[in-house]
């Protein structure tokens, strides 16, 4: 039997991972108030996989109380079964990593830190050694996330927290063409895809949301029928979906079927929004699909962040 730690913050998905993983007997999620709600939906998760999980509330800042907390709470789930002990130092703050790894220390205990690079989901593991923590190896995840999960993750679960509608019929300019056409090239690559996310009372409106194993991207798509797009929404729409989702594991991306703007360019450029031109599609009732150059554009940017 074993215990993972894991320190709960803003970002389920370096929590997540991991346990599917290494599949640890019992987890001990350490959160604090303001992040109740994260803790919840990830107990959720964790437990709908069969996973033990207790929960430990602490202070977010103050080191001495976070470290008498945690040596108190793993003292109580030793005596009662003893079991090898590793920690997950992703997440949460600094401070309470520092805690971890304080108590870590202490209990000679294996520790992990996950990161997101190059498109793939790596994990650094270290020992402890006469009290100096030295690096083993690094490991890179197999796919374990698919769409929903990162959804259930940062929204919570059922339709009245977010839901995969499909794009609007209603659009009089064929934009739900432009989006189905560049979903389905996606889908053909190999990509997970979901089009016309909605949640937090339709704050979030994803046009278009992939997945390729473990990382995920969002993509806003807009056409002009002039071929110069100037929404500025586009990119409201993407920080929006982006702050709710988190973005340091989300990718983001403006699709277009023209130029941009000088003032779009600009704002993309400052919020580092990639803008993938597709010039040779053109809106319409029956443009259902994208042209082989426009396909390769599209596969070639969107791979260059996704995949190795």
């Amino acid at each position: 039997m074993t215990m993972m730690i894991a320190l709960v913050g803003d970002q389920p998905q370096p929590n997540f991972l991991p346990a599917l993983h290494y599949r640890p007997d019992t987890i001990l999620l350490v959160y604090t108030q303001q992040k109740q709600e994260k803790y919840e939906y990830l107990k959720i998760m964790l437990e709908q996989q069969r996973f033990t999980i207790i929960g430990l509330e602490t202070d977010p800042y103050n080191i001495t109380t976070i470290v008498a907390a945690l040596k108190e709470k793993i003292a109580e789930i030793v005596a009662l079964t003893p079991q090898p002990l590793i920690f997950n130092l992703t997440g949460a703050t600094k401070i309470m990593s520092l805690a971890a790894y304080q108590v870590g220390e202490q209990c000679n205990a294996s520790a992990l830190y996950m990161q997101s690079e190059g498109g793939q989901s790596r994990v650094d593991h270290y020992i402890w050694q006469r009290h100096q923590l030295l690096y083993q190896k690094q490991e890179i995840l197999p796919e374990h996330l698919h769409l929903r999960d990162v959804l259930d993750l940062q929204l919570g679960q059922g339709k009245e927290r977010w839901e995969a509608k499909g794009p609007s019929s209603d659009d009089k300019n064929y934009g739900h063409l432009f989006e189905l056409a560049i979903a389905q090239a996606l889908r053909n690559h190999g990509y997970e895809v979901m089009c016309g996310v909605k949640g937090k009372n339709n704050q979030i409106d994803i046009d278009v949301m992939v997945r390729y194993e473990n990382q995920v991207s969002i993509i806003e798509a807009k056409t002009s029928a002039t071929g110069s797009v100037t929404n500025l929404d586009a990119v409201k729409q993407l920080s929006t979906a982006s702050n709710y989702l988190r973005g340091t594991y989300i990718n983001s991306f403006l699709v277009i079927n023209g130029k941009a703007s000088k003032d779009l360019a600009m704002m993309c450029g400052l919020l580092k929004i990639p803008i993938i031109s597709l010039p040779h599609y053109k809106r319409g009732a029956t443009a259902f699909s994208l042209s082989e150059e426009d396909s390769k554009t599209l596969l070639t940017e969107i791979d260059r962040k996704m995949k190795r």
